[in-house]
């Protein structure tokens, strides 16, 4: 079964997203063993799987932005190759289910995601 994860793409201040959709990637910010949780969920991650760049839209704010789309096509270490499928978005959905890690648990279908992955 496909899993949807939503991530990051802002490390400390630098938004790092054009250059993941140059490069057809996308790569977590922290060395590997720095954040074990996000060592593990990249381990989860598998080859047909829905990825989505989210970013928060500031403190208080109950709303977070879909920024890019794609679908993971390898996986190497921790660098993620994804067929970025939709780009340039500002699709704003609500943070249900949290959202506010650099990797969101995986998500299986719902309403709710639906609503984030519809291309």
């Amino acid at each position: 079964m496909k899993k949807y994860w939503l991530v990051g793409a802002t490390w400390k201040d630098k938004d790092m997203l054009p250059d993941f959709i140059i490069k057809g990637i996308w790569k977590m910010g922290w060395d590997k063993g720095d954040k074990p949780l996000y060592d593990q969920r990249i381990s989860e991650m598998k080859i047909g799987d829905r990825i989505a760049v989210k970013r928060l839209l500031g403190q208080g704010n109950d709303k977070m932005v879909i920024l890019a789309i794609g679908i993971i096509t390898h996986i190497e270490g921790q660098v993620i190759n994804v067929n970025w499928v939709m780009k340039n978005m500002t699709r704003k959905v609500s943070l249900n289910g949290g959202c506010f890690g650099t990797i969101s648990n995986p998500f299986t279908p719902n309403g709710w995601i639906r609503r984030i992955f519809t291309i």
